[in-house]
């Protein structure tokens, strides 16, 4: 048995700070979770899943006795609300954490869902 799944993603999103942007004025741990505050996003994207699967049965007589292979390519597009806290590790960087729904435009039974998502955020 193989199964192996390839994803590919693109995005952009728009931000929004209800009470500003997180700045670090306090330094040490303290003082970054002083700074956090909450951040709204909306965010659209293209991803292209390639899934492949192959099942195989072999006896030392006949051989293969069967062998089925699977493979499905999908291009999606989705549209993703979101909201979470980023928390400033210094002037220039932040750590976010964001929940949120992924809405795709097609095969929505598979790929809808909830998500969370964790990343570092560097500003010029």
């Amino acid at each position: 048995m193989y199964f192996t799944r390839q994803s590919l993603n693109a995005g952009a999103s728009i931000r929004w700070w209800p009470w500003g942007r997180p700045e670090k004025e306090e330094p040490g741990l303290l003082g970054a979770l002083k700074g956090t505050k909450p951040v709204t996003e909306m965010n659209a994207g293209y991803s292209r899943q390639l899934s492949e699967a192959e099942v195989r049965m072999w006896t030392p007589l006949t051989g293969d006795a069967f062998r089925i292979r699977q493979k499905d390519i999908f291009h999606l597009f989705w549209a993703s609300p979101r909201a979470g806290v980023e928390i400033p590790l210094s002037d220039t960087f932040t750590f976010n954490a964001l929940g949120g729904y992924l809405f795709f435009h097609d095969q929505q039974d598979d790929f809808n869902g909830w998500m969370l998502e964790t990343f570092l955020c560097g500003r010029f």
